[in-house]
């Protein structure tokens, strides 16, 4: 799969393996949790085994990422929670996006369209407005 990218061809390997942009800043608890919740109806798209991190899922994942911005991801055959984490972190690192929550072999991870004219998700939608100084009043 090719992308072009700033009047560049890219393979995908070459963008989750080298990732050109400034990250984005992370998640608050509050974006994330918003994140989870869009995320909750989604059937997990991209799965990972035994093998872990192969060129493959990082290619499945990248394309992904770029079709529908938060991706649901099931683990399997990881029975420790460690190495589970340490591999969910990894796969956010390697493809320039950020783990919005993980529950046992489940995780949800969320980047940002790089075209912002094809974003559907805004990360800060569910922020609650600011209290008001005067309550009650």
């Amino acid at each position: 799969m090719k992308l072009i990218r700033n009047g560049k061809n890219e393979t995908v390997s070459d963008r989750v393996l080298d990732p050109a942009e400034k990250p984005m800043p992370a998640l608050s608890a509050a974006q994330a949790k918003h994140l989870r919740g869009l995320a909750h109806h989604l059937r997990p798209v991209v799965r990972i085994g035994g093998r872990g991190l192969t060129a493959t899922v990082l290619a499945e994942m990248e394309e992904a990422l770029l079709a529908h911005e938060l991706v649901k991801v099931r683990l399997r055959d990881l029975p420790d929670r460690r190495e589970r984490r340490r591999l969910l972190v990894e796969l956010a690192a390697r493809t320039a996006s950020h783990l919005a929550g993980a529950v046992g072999l489940t995780a949800v991870f969320f980047r940002p369209h790089p075209d912002p004219e094809r974003r559907r998700i805004d990360p800060t939608a569910g922020r609650r407005p600011p209290r008001d100084a005067k309550r009650g009043s």
